[in-house]
């Protein structure tokens, strides 16, 4: 809208049948919470209210009265006077500048008592205060869960769902405190999320990191992910949770466990076992893929893994691409950027290729391979969308993926872009999903950038 108040306006009294400086200003006051600590299932309703500042909360409180419907009686707690009507379920009372509603008349009193000061706030609580202390205060809404007090007596009541939650390893990041905002600033919308439960099993993933092959893969990469540690990572897991996989691999009746399933794939690729290609995967690991064409159509891509053996590693790619070919072609090789590569046409007909140099490996498709190593049309981490949007960052990176928008918005194939997409590409640059542990917090984050 070129106008969106005078829109806003004219939609609450045309639609809305409201006087809008008399019914709706009222309210206005800046700032709304809603908060729940209780709910119930069984009649849909939840123990908590709806608290607005308001402009003038004297006004908005008879907006309200006047408005709901309902037919309420006054009734004083703690100096406040507060209005009820117990057929509705529905209370209100003025505290100062601020409004509160409620469906249930404890969660009202309690507004109340936090108030003067006679019940403790939840800014008080220590787990509030490091989750809120480390996700940015400038956000335009901030949310904060506690499922352990939400949900610890209904739903983890169950020892069936209990059980699930703990041989998943995921008991005690489920029943954690976790807490979420999403803001602007500068040329960015920002998402941060934040959770204080432990998440052992993938936190050799998710550690604090720089990535390397941002500067190796090209400059008009649309999608990029980088991740780090998969085999310790998958290692840690089979430690904690190997049996269970082994149960239910077993139970489906095709393999008797997770060994007998990974040797077969790995027979499928020319190895003893797939076991031998994950255990490459010691340092940062990453995928690109971009769109010569402008569309969905023929992409190129690679994917690209620090190897702590070069030889072993070409071992390993040299089995794949032998079981991989078409048996009328051979594999050959060439030279790309002072890099042997190693050609291969797959049962599709699709060429692929890879090659090891300065301690990684890279495999994936021919073009995509030799751009990657040729390295003349400049790398991702220098391109103009990927380093505005990584300046607008929050915190540090983990395991994350980035996407080019403008060029994702743009994969519409034959039929054009619409033409709302169309003024979207021409405001959006990038977009960061990122997973990082660090100081004790597990943190997911988001970007995404917008043109000056």
């Amino acid at each position: 809208q070129k106008d969106p108040e005078k829109e806003l306006k004219n939609s609450a009294g045309d639609q809305g049948g409201l006087d809008w400086e008399k019914e709706v200003a009222p309210f206005l006051g800046g700032n709304a919470a809603i908060y729940a600590h209780g709910v119930s299932v069984a009649d849909a309703s939840f123990q908590g209210a709806v608290i607005l500042r308001c402009n003038d909360a004297k006004a908005a409180l008879k907006v309200f009265l006047d408005q709901s419907g309902g037919t309420f009686e006054e009734t004083k707690y703690g100096g406040a006077t507060y209005y009820r009507d117990a057929g509705m379920n529905l209370f209100a009372v003025r505290i100062d500048d601020h409004l509160v509603i409620a469906m249930d008349e404890i969660s009202l009193k309690e507004a109340i008592d936090v108030h003067a000061g006679n019940k403790p706030a939840l800014q008080s609580l220590s787990g509030f205060k490091n989750l809120r202390d480390e996700l940015t205060s400038d956000f335009l809404a901030f949310v904060y869960v506690n499922a352990g007090e939400f949900l610890g007596d209904t739903l983890f009541s169950d020892p069936i769902v209990k059980k699930a939650f703990d041989d998943a390893g995921a008991s005690d990041l489920a029943l954690k405190p976790f807490a979420a905002v999403i803001g602007a600033k500068g040329y960015a919308f920002q998402f941060q999320a934040a959770s204080v439960g432990k998440i052992d099993a993938i936190s050799p993933m998710i550690q604090p990191r720089k990535s390397r092959f941002a500067k190796v893969v090209p400059a008009d990469t649309a999608i990029f992910f980088t991740t780090q540690n998969v085999a310790q990572t998958w290692n840690a897991v089979l430690k904690t949770a190997g049996k269970q996989i082994d149960d239910a691999i077993a139970k489906d009746g095709q393999y008797r466990n997770l060994r007998d399933a990974l040797q077969a794939a790995g027979r499928e690729v020319g190895l003893s076992s797939a076991q031998d290609l994950i255990d490459l995967f010691t340092g940062e690991m990453a995928v690109a893929g971009w769109f010569p064409k402008g569309n969905s159509e023929a992409p190129e891509f690679v994917v690209l893994a620090e190897v702590k053996d070069e030889a072993h590693a070409r071992d390993v790619l040299a089995s794949v691409a032998t079981a991989s070919a078409a048996k009328s072609q051979k594999p050959r090789t060439e030279t790309v950027g002072g890099a042997q590569v190693t050609l291969f046409t797959g049962t599709d007909g699709a060429v692929s290729a890879y090659a090891v140099k300065d301690g990684y490996m890279l495999i994936g498709s021919e073009e995509g391979v030799r751009k990657t190593l040729a390295g003349r049309s400049g790398n991702l981490a220098d391109s103009a969308s990927y380093s505005a949007t990584m300046k607008q960052m929050p915190g540090s990176l983990g395991t994350y993926a980035y996407l080019d928008m403008a060029t994702i918005l743009r994969l519409t194939g034959a039929d054009g872009v619409l033409p709302q997409l169309d003024e979207a590409d021409q405001a959006l640059q990038g977009l960061i999903l990122n997973y990082v542990q660090e100081r004790g917090v597990a943190r997911f984050s988001g970007v995404l950038s917008v043109k000056e």
